[in-house]
């Protein structure tokens, strides 16, 4: 099935090539695989696990990673057809493994991945994407929220939003995104804690930007500044490392949050809700 994750993924050849190349001389890992989908084994140990197995092969742990992910999605898919889960939306799930694949390339030159803990969700179907977006299966944790006469409290199911780095981002695409995963859920409730979403966006973003869009469905309960922009790599990729006034301003996005770092003002990230009636 590798070759055909390959080409559904557009993997690009060199990592086909390297994926072969830990195939043929490592095998299936099996044991790996397994810990992606044991839901009691916590993100750290796998990502513990992967790293010593990657030390005992002489590979690099990402490009390790990257291989026990693509090899898991064969079991993960029979899950799926056990469940009778549409095979469109595990397609759309898995391709999450390009987008991250892509990113490693693009910040640390390596075909790999480099964000392991972000997958037992996907492969414990706590995770799953629908169209553009991705979402959690999950419990609100935070205060008391009352829109319209909705309330929603701790405890309560609701649907986590994340926005894998995908390309195009428009309010279409994100409310085909809600509208399935509320078919497949029976959640109307969404949840979104990005830096997408930090208010002060509003005042330093082009008026066009899509991420504004995006965040005007929501209503921000809490934010918080993060002057060291750990974000910094989503925008700059492998430029992060450099002083600020080194940043490619290749984009008006790049140009926005330059300007913004070198201005000496914070950065942040913000956690929205979303009620979705109908």
């Amino acid at each position: 099935m590798l070759e055909q994750i390959f080409e559904k993924l557009n993997i690009p050849q060199e990592a086909r090539v390297l994926m072969c190349e830990l195939r043929d001389k490592h095998g299936d890992l099996y044991d790996l695989q397994a810990l992606l989908f044991d839901e009691n084994i916590p993100e750290g140990d796998i990502v513990q696990k992967v790293r010593e197995k990657a030390e005992e092969l002489g590979v690099h742990r990402f490009s390790l990673a990257l291989y026990i992910l693509l090899r898991a999605t064969e079991p993960l898919l029979e899950k799926y057809r056990e469940r009778n889960i549409n095979e469109m939306i595990f397609w759309d799930t898995i391709m999450d493994i390009k987008h991250k694949l892509d990113e490693c390339k693009n910040v640390h030159d390596i075909w790999g991945i480099f964000v392991l803990f972000w997958y037992p969700g996907f492969y414990r179907m706590t995770r799953f994407a629908f169209g553009r977006l991705q979402f959690d299966l999950a419990t609100y944790k935070w205060k008391t929220y009352e829109k319209d006469g909705v309330i929603v409290k701790n405890g309560d199911p609701v649907l986590d939003c994340h926005i894998p780095s995908s390309g195009k981002l428009t309010r279409e695409l994100a409310w085909d995104s809600y509208r399935r995963a509320i078919a497949f859920s029976g959640r109307r409730v969404i949840i979104c804690d990005s830096w997408m979403l930090y208010p002060p966006q509003f005042d330093f973003l082009p008026a066009h930007s899509s991420i504004l869009e995006f965040a005007r469905d929501y209503e921000v309960i809490e934010q918080e500044d993060k002057p060291d922009f750990p974000n910094a790599w989503r925008i700059f990729g492998k430029h992060r490392t450099l002083p600020p006034e080194e940043w490619p301003i290749d984009t008006s996005l790049q140009r926005a949050f330059r300007e913004r770092i070198l201005a000496g003002l914070p950065v942040g990230d913000a956690r929205g809700v979303l009620i979705v009636k109908d």
